[in-house]
């Protein structure tokens, strides 16, 4: 998984790459809600996703202020049809 924005760190585990990154992820979503733009974070999954790091994306993802996270093969399509966006 992607580690939102840090430098790898060998040492950790990757839910704490995760969580180390989050930084990141905060702030893309407060520039998005600065311009009253409601906020759904989508990623793609992978197979070699934990749900560990699915679980921190999206903790991470609601406690930044998004409405909610999604994850699937196709995350645009997640978020459309989970919060029924329109492209």
């Amino acid at each position: 998984m992607l580690c939102l924005g840090t430098d790898f760190d060998p040492t950790l585990s990757h839910d704490a790459q995760v969580k180390a990154g989050a930084a990141n992820l905060q702030r893309h979503v407060e520039n998005a809600r600065a311009y009253g733009v409601p906020v759904v974070v989508a990623v793609n999954k992978f197979a070699s996703d934990t749900p560990g790091e699915l679980a921190a994306v999206r903790e991470a993802s609601l406690a930044a202020g998004a409405l909610g996270g999604a994850a699937a093969r196709r995350a645009l399509h997640a978020c459309q049809s989970r919060f029924r966006v329109r492209s």
